[in-house]
């Protein structure tokens, strides 16, 4: 899956009090029917609560704007300053921007009175390390380090490495696991270095020697029922989770065509205190989608799905109406008993990557309108726009309310992670369309 959050916003403080789920009204804005924060203005009218949206990394190139629940412009600030508070009805949006080269917006529609968001930026480094390997591994070929974000990179043994740590890696913790892969020449893995617990410092490098190899693997028992996929390519995947770090994955591909049922048994090396297991299938329709789910537990415990009932259907691609090319309509179709719903789009001119967190039951969006200062961020008809769905079920997650406030900083790729790894017993369910 395409990593592509730059930054994000995360709901941190929600409004207080019992909250029904927001529905859609007939412009497809989310709504909240909860009863908002409010006070009694001077003229004895109502007077809501502000909404403010808070950055560590205030810069000209960050921008807020505030939304009513139609779209129309509020306010719009350049957050050089560390907070940016605006008062606004029930069910308003609030947008992030990010501006350079490819410009990042994000979108959390259905915005209460008196919530607070902080702006998260999981690019942000939050420390270095210098890596070496000081003893190859008998007939190892290829190394690989692992640090729980990005793809696994190449080491060379003997040649001390300077690694950037950034905050998605640990998810702002300040302590992190390191491993080292050996892998022979036809890339089986061969063997594993590792340490944990180690100590992050954002003012100076940290010094690391990965010198003793282990062999020792544990059996993972991994069973699914219920498939009835016709096409496609069916994984169970799985991560080693070291304090607030997720590394080691690896997975099994499972023949074609896909087995109706089936049972795996990975192997998994001894360290860590828990683990994140799952099944996803990957197919071409009229588009390629994504749909997977995946829990986590505190042991080797044999883990079994259902993927009858554990994967959700693909949601349809957004249809795109560029009748007002500077406010298009985003129309699509979604699963039934979600906790939120990501729509986004993609321009060629201006280059822009726009999401939307909406409520469940949505099915359309005008986006947003944009002040004058962002006119170059609006999307033209002339621009090649593209679109994505993401569906989302969370087993700790109510309704729209919970998924905004706990799980908004996500977005559209929950393996982009800007907060901590959820609890074990958590079960994630996602389909995407198209998966990239």
């Amino acid at each position: 899956m395409t990593k592509y959050l730059l930054s994000s916003l995360l709901l941190l403080t929600a409004c207080p009090g019992e909250m029904d789920p927001p529905q859609s009204s007939d412009s497809g804005v989310a709504h909240a029917d909860a009863e908002p924060v409010l006070d009694a203005g001077e003229d004895g009218g109502i007077a809501y609560s502000p909404v403010t949206v808070r950055s560590r990394y205030p810069s000209e190139q960050l921008a807020v704007i505030f939304h009513d629940p139609t779209g129309a412009v509020i306010s719009s600030t350049i957050t050089t300053a560390e907070e940016v508070s605006e008062t606004v009805p029930p069910g308003s949006m609030v947008t992030l921007v990010q501006t350079g080269d490819t410009s990042v917006l994000h979108t959390v529609i259905g915005v209460l009175p008196g919530e607070t968001y902080e702006h998260i930026d999981g690019d942000a480094v939050i420390g270095r390390i210098e890596l070496t390997v000081p003893t190859p591994f008998p007939d190892g070929v290829d190394y690989d380090y692992d640090i729980g974000c990005g793809p696994l990179i190449g080491v060379e043994p003997m040649v001390p490495q300077l690694i950037e740590v950034t905050r998605r890696c640990t998810g702002g913790a300040d302590r992190i696991t390191v491993v080292v892969l050996a892998y022979d020449s036809d890339r089986a893995q061969l063997a594993y270095a590792f340490e944990e617990d180690v100590l992050l410092d954002p003012n100076n490098v940290t010094t690391l020697s990965l010198g003793t190899w282990h062999t020792e693997l544990d059996p993972l028992e991994i069973t699914y029922v219920g498939s009835s996929a016709e096409r496609g390519t069916l994984i169970a995947y799985w991560s080693v989770i070291s304090g607030a770090t997720a590394v080691h994955r690896d997975g099994i591909v499972f023949p074609r065509p896909i087995p109706a049922q089936a049972r795996r048994t990975a192997r998994v090396p001894r360290f860590g205190d828990r683990f994140r297991i799952g099944m996803t299938l990957e197919a071409t329709f009229e588009s390629p989608i994504y749909s997977s789910v995946f829990g986590y537990q505190a042991d080797r415990a044999l883990r079994s799905f259902d993927l009858a009932v554990d994967l959700l259907p693909p949601p349809s691609l957004a249809a795109i109406d560029s009748t007002d090319p500077a406010r298009p309509v985003l129309q699509w179709s979604s699963a039934a008993d979600l906790d939120g719903i990501v729509v986004r789009v993609n321009a060629d001119e201006p280059r822009i990557r726009w999401s939307f967190l909406v409520a469940p039951g949505t099915s359309e969006l005008r986006i947003p309108a944009l002040p004058d200062e962002h006119a170059a961020l609006r999307p033209l008809a002339a621009s090649v726009l593209r679109s994505a769905v993401a569906d989302f079920e969370i087993s700790t997650v109510d309704d729209y309310d919970a998924y905004r406030t706990t799980f908004g900083a996500q977005l559209f790729n929950p393996m982009e992670r800007h907060v901590g790894l959820p609890a074990n017993g958590t079960v994630w369910r996602l389909s995407l369309n198209p998966a990239y």
